[in-house]
C-alpha cells in the first residue's frame, strides 16, 4: 500500500500576514466569520490556533476590545451631539437638523454601569449609592441638553420659514 501523506493547504496553515489581516479586520467590523474570510482562512484552522496559541487568543481578545471601543466611542459621540437629518419644513424648504437619541444615551449609560461594577467588583470595592446619584444626574443633563437642542431646532426652522 503506498505511503499517503497529508499536507495542508496555504489556507488552514496560520502566516503571521495572515494572522495580521484577520487580527485587523476584527478589529475594525468586531466579526469573526468577515475577519475569518477576509484573512482566505478555514474556521477548522482559527478555532484551533485560538485553542492551542494563548499569545493568538489575547491578540484576538485584544483586537475585539479595540473594535468595541471604537464603536462605544462612534455611538457616544452620536448620543451627544447627535446625528444631521435633512428635514422639510412647513413652507417647503429643506433644512437640515440634528437629531439626539436619548435611548442611545441611556443605553450606553447602563452598558457603562455593567462595566463599572464589573471592574468595581474585581477590585473589591462597592460604591452603589453614589452611582445611582451620578446616573440620576447623567440622565437629567441628557433630558435637559435634549431639550435645549429641540428648542434650538424649532428657532432655526421659524427662522428658516419666515425668510
Amino acid at each position: 500500500m503506498a505511503d499517503i501523506s497529508i499536507t495542508e493547504t496555504p489556507h488552514t496553515k496560520w502566516t503571521i500576514a495572515r494572522t495580521k489581516l484577520f487580527l485587523e479586520h476584527l478589529s475594525q467590523h468586531c466579526n469573526v466569520s468577515a475577519a475569518l474570510a477576509h484573512s482566505g482562512m478555514a474556521s477548522s484552522s482559527l478555532y484551533r490556533e485560538r485553542r492551542d496559541n494563548s499569545a493568538f487568543r489575547k491578540a484576538w481578545d485584544e483586537a475585539l476590545d479595540q473594535g468595541y471601543a471604537r464603536l462605544e466611542a462612534i455611538l457616544l459621540d452620536r448620543a451627544l451631539n447627535g446625528e444631521e437629518q435633512e428635514v422639510v419644513s412647513k413652507t417647503g424648504d429643506k433644512v437640515s437638523l440634528r437629531k439626539i437619541s436619548n435611548t442611545l444615551g441611556l443605553a450606553l449609560l447602563k452598558m457603562h454601569a455593567v462595566r463599572v461594577a464589573a471592574i468595581r467588583a474585581m477590585n473589591g470595592t462597592n460604591h452603589d449609592e453614589h452611582a445611582i446619584e451620578a446616573k440620576i444626574a447623567i440622565i437629567k443633563k441628557l433630558e435637559q441638553l435634549a431639550r435645549h437642542n429641540a428648542k434650538k431646532e424649532e428657532a432655526r426652522l421659524k427662522g428658516v420659514g419666515g425668510s
